[in-house]
């Protein structure tokens, strides 16, 4: 091991507030991709949650919405 290996500097790459950024914005696309889907084809056999639950409320458009 070289002098200069034992020194080797560390970077944070992103603060906490950016990962829990990235974090909220990962999991946004998939519910908005998840959520589209199901809106555009409710048939599909991934789409059951979305529209079983959709004999109470419009599950699918409420959460592709918000």
């Amino acid at each position: 091991m070289h002098k200069d290996q034992r020194h080797t500097r560390l970077y944070l790459r992103w603060t906490k507030v950016e990962r829990a950024q990235h974090w909220v914005l990962a999991s946004s696309f998939i519910i908005l991709v998840l959520s589209g889907f199901a809106l555009k084809y409710p048939g599909s056999w991934w789409s059951w949650p979305f529209v079983y639950a959709n004999k109470t409320v419009d599950l699918r458009g409420i959460l592709h919405r918000l």
